[in-house]
């Protein structure tokens, strides 16, 4: 797995912050004999706190935009099952596809752009970072 970060926004408010960085991640794995790759394009969305002088990532999101699965060998058959990659959203569905079929339970509902759940988590952090510091 490698992950790629791109640009940074960050709204500060005294001691907290808000930190949305864009970011790529390229998983290698095997759907039964083809090794693919999935390339995942999304941003991290950070609720950042500032303790003892230091400025840390206190909740990490995710919020994914798209992705794409490509054979590692050009021209090598890469057969996916229709059925399995309409149970996840179009936004990480072949990420979510390669996790699910080598075993690993994926939540169908995680956070995509213009979603609910993408809106809710941006008002949630704003209440957050406008909220009283204890």
């Amino acid at each position: 797995v490698h992950a790629y970060l791109n640009g940074t926004v960050v709204e500060v408010i005294g001691t907290k912050a808000i930190a949305q960085t864009r970011m790529a991640i390229l998983v290698r794995g095997k759907l039964n004999d083809v090794a693919v790759d999935v390339h995942c394009i999304g941003q991290f969305f950070d609720r950042v706190e500032q303790r003892d002088g230091q400025w840390r990532i206190a909740k990490r999101n995710v919020i994914y935009d798209k992705d794409s699965i490509t054979a590692v060998n050009p021209g090598e058959p890469l057969e996916l099952s229709e059925e399995r990659l309409l149970r996840f959203p179009q936004a990480y569905r072949h990420l979510a596809y390669l996790q699910s079929f080598n075993g690993g339970n994926v939540n169908p509902a995680l956070p995509t752009s213009g979603s609910e759940a993408s809106q809710q988590l941006r008002l949630e952090a704003q209440q957050w970072l406008r909220s009283p510091t204890p």
